[in-house]
């Protein structure tokens, strides 16, 4: 089984060079992100795998297919615990 995430509609991001803002529009709440994850956040946004950002994650930066992974899920934990994002499986 393939496990995805993808943004809820209630927050609206905003990417710059360093990175991602994201707005919980009924909460108000501000959050942010380094650019890596910026990059996850597109990639969540373009309904691509937590298995398959991991991957571009890893080579983008250079890193451990293991860690790119751990820090992917790490990051989507965090956006969900913020309602930012809801995961799905196919």
């Amino acid at each position: 089984m393939t496990t995805f995430a993808v943004p809820t509609d209630e927050v609206v991001a905003s990417r710059h060079d360093a990175g991602v803002v994201f707005l919980h529009v009924p909460k108000g709440r501000l959050f942010g992100s380094n650019r890596t994850g910026g990059d996850i956040w597109e990639r969540l946004a373009q309904s691509m795998s937590l298995s398959a950002i991991a991957e571009d994650i890893s080579a983008r930066y250079h890193v451990s297919r293991e860690t790119a992974w751990s820090d992917t899920v790490r990051f989507v934990a965090a956006l969900e615990r913020e309602q930012l994002v809801e995961r799905r499986r196919a």
